[in-house]
């Protein structure tokens, strides 16, 4: 078994098990638990879970030619950001107000960062 099929069903296990345990708050009375509409409350009050969310689409549905840019900057970008919505969400201390914008807008602004900073390569065996 090669590491190309052994990745393909670790992802597959995960999509799976993820979509079979979201069935369970889906079906359940009390509205607000499954794992999108979590995910949508965090993206309303931490700014930075969308950007990260752009990151992973800029990272892996944008392939480029040649070799990449290595990703080195993407951590003190992350810590810098993960810093700035902790102390602007959980301790409301008035950081860069600014950044509290839409969800969609800080999604739209992570993918040229994943691009970027992060992008896959092609490959003959995509």
């Amino acid at each position: 078994m090669t590491l190309r099929t052994i990745t393909k069903t670790i992802c597959i296990g995960v999509a799976v098990l993820l979509i079979c345990y979201d069935v369970i708050p889906f079906l359940a009375p009390e509205r607000g638990d499954t794992i999108s509409e979590v995910i949508a409350k965090w993206g309303l009050k931490f700014f930075s879970l969308p950007f990260a969310f752009g990151v992973l689409v800029g990272h892996f549905f944008f392939l480029r030619d040649g070799t990449a840019p290595q990703p080195r900057v993407l951590l003190p970008l992350a810590a810098v950001m993960i810093a700035l919505d902790a102390a602007s969400s959980l301790w409301g201390v008035p950081v860069l107000g600014w950044l509290k914008l839409h969800p969609a807008v800080m999604l739209l602004a992570g993918i040229p960062v994943g691009l970027w900073f992060w992008p896959q390569t092609k490959s003959d065996k995509i």
